[in-house]
């Protein structure tokens, strides 16, 4: 089950964002900041998030994606979040939030979805996520991040 982020998502969502082994410190800390946004702003910002709920309402959320409306694009939405408990991988939760978002972004009027990750080999699962879901590398600069780690750009026609 999905549902819009709530206030009372970010502790669980905090912990599971520390729960991923290629997140350090500043990453979970950008994820918060959005987080953040959307529970301060609600509809007021242009970010969404949605959280993946388990079957059995004890069990911990199972992921959550955020992603808003690009500035200064008519038709173009970033995906900034797509985050899945690691005891829930390969169950489809990520597949299921990718497709939502799809829906809302062409609910929304939107033709495309952007999405940047980089080149090291701890984001191997996540570039090959992407390309399932119908995503295509359409840019890359190199040394981004660091020296030897390139900013990988891939985006999806809705």
């Amino acid at each position: 089950m999905l549902r819009p982020l709530l206030a009372r998502d970010r502790g669980p969502l905090a912990t599971l964002l520390r729960s991923v082994e290629n997140f350090g410190e500043a990453e979970v800390e950008v994820a918060l900041e959005l987080i953040d946004e959307v529970i301060a702003r609600g509809p007021a910002t242009s970010y969404r998030a949605l959280v993946a709920l388990g079957d059995d309402e004890d069990e911990p959320l199972l992921g959550y994606v955020c992603f808003g409306a690009t500035p200064m694009t008519e038709t173009t939405f970033d995906l900034y979040w797509i985050v899945v408990d690691p005891r829930a991988r390969g169950r489809g939760v990520a597949g299921v939030l990718c497709a939502a978002l799809e829906h809302h972004v062409r609910d929304a009027g939107g033709k495309n979805i952007r999405v940047e990750t980089s080149s090291q080999d701890e984001y191997t699962a996540a570039t090959r996520f992407y390309r399932r879901q119908g995503f295509e590398e359409c840019g890359r600069i190199p040394d981004f991040y660091r020296i030897g780690e390139d900013l990988l750009t891939f985006v999806k026609r809705v």
